[in-house]
């Protein structure tokens, strides 16, 4: 995320999340989802009722299921973003999703040029989604 905010391809943490996915696809959509800003998935304070059930159930999504992204966005909001600090590696995955909306690369591209090669690092390995987005949680070794 901030490699992408220094080569400007994101703005800033206060970008809304809505610049990189699409509102009228996204389920529950409110006031207070409308809110969600990258900050607030960065800081773990997203909102979105992502228990660790919801979690669990995402690493069990088939390749043909929907996109694990969307259906953490279709989430609904147990509180304001910015409210409370809520742990969950499937608000990660969002914003590596988004990092993959922004650059057209995903995390683990953007980090093995711009992290992990400047510091000699060459075997380096991150899981993916069945849609090529990096997870945010783990998966990095």
């Amino acid at each position: 995320m901030g490699i992408a905010i220094d080569r400007g391809t994101i703005k800033s943490v206060d970008q809304s999340v809505w610049d990189f996915y699409d509102k009228a696809a996204t389920a529950d959509m409110n006031e207070r989802k409308e809110a969600l800003q990258i900050r607030h998935l960065l800081t773990m304070t997203s909102g979105l009722n992502v228990s660790t059930p919801v979690d669990i159930a995402m690493y069990g999504l088939a390749a043909d299921a929907q996109p694990w992204v969307q259906t953490v966005l279709d989430r609904p909001m147990s509180n304001q973003p910015g409210e409370s600090f809520s742990y969950a590696d499937s608000v990660a995955q969002v914003a590596s999703g988004l990092v993959n909306q922004a650059t057209g690369k995903s995390a683990f591209e953007i980090a093995q040029q711009d992290l992990f090669a400047p510091l000699g690092i060459t075997d380096a390995i991150w899981m993916s989604d069945p849609q090529g987005v990096s997870t945010g949680g783990d998966g990095l070794s």
